[in-house]
């Protein structure tokens, strides 16, 4: 059986990058930024980027997040700074959560990323998604679950992605699917069309391959719930040495 997969949200509307060791001036800086880039997200009807985000970033951001709001005009975000990465590169995690109905069903998206950034004359010029999973799920009550899937992992190596529900299913039955994405489809939002099937032991459980040149590797996921239907996307940085899996 095939099912199209809810929208994919893995590919939001920003980044920004410092490079240098972190200082506390520094760190109370990133902080300033974070609070003022939350602050323009939450505006909604009066965004503007300006002095926050450079001309040419701002023409490709305002349009993503306009598009963005037509399908979740509640949507909240919250901005922290996160870890620096061994590059020396500061990051930052955003948090966005927001409600839509669509055929009388309401779904809840819950999304987290991680940004390296980089700026210039205090704008940002440029980011990279360095860690993202987003979830959105039909359901009238909370469906406790667990995803088990690495954020970085080595080119050419086999991992786990695993996808399960916590709670006992007794003799009810999960159908769920996975597909690879390509970069088209994160950047422009597809949902693609996956062939779902039963699965025992409550979940979804999967090895899969990681490509042999680094990159990204973004999954879509969907489970059928007997009180959920559910769209997972998880993004996996493949990388060729093993410090860069501590990022």
């Amino acid at each position: 059986m095939k099912h199209s997969c809810l929208p994919v949200f893995l590919s939001t509307f920003l980044a920004i990058s410092a490079v240098g060791n972190p200082l506390p001036a520094k760190a109370e800086y990133l902080l300033n930024f974070a609070n003022r880039l939350e602050q323009v997200l939450n505006k909604k009807n009066d965004i503007s980027f300006e002095g926050i985000l450079s001309f040419e970033l701002a023409s490709t951001i305002e349009k993503r997040y306009r598009k963005f709001l037509l399908m979740f005009p509640n949507a909240k975000w919250v901005v922290t700074p996160s870890t620096p990465l061994q590059d020396g590169r500061s990051t930052l995690e955003m948090l966005v959560m927001g409600t839509k109905q669509t055929g009388g069903h309401i779904f809840s998206l819950n999304s987290k990323q991680r940004l390296a950034i980089r700026k210039d004359k205090g704008r940002m010029v440029d980011y990279e998604l360095i860690n993202a999973q987003a979830i959105l799920i039909n359901s009238t009550k909370p469906i406790p679950l667990t995803i088990k899937v690495p954020d970085a992992v080595l080119t050419g190596t086999r991992y786990d992605v695993d996808i399960f529900f916590d709670e006992p299913l007794g003799e009810a039955m999960v159908a769920a699917g996975l597909v690879s994405l390509t970069p088209e489809q994160v950047d422009n939002q597809v949902s693609p069309e996956i062939q779902l099937a039963p699965m025992g032991g409550g979940g979804l459980f999967k090895s899969v391959m990681a490509p042999f040149e680094p990159g990204k590797q973004t999954w879509a996921a969907l489970l059928i719930h007997p009180e959920a239907m559910i769209s997972i996307t998880k993004q996996v940085r493949v990388v060729s040495e093993k410090k860069e899996l501590l990022n």
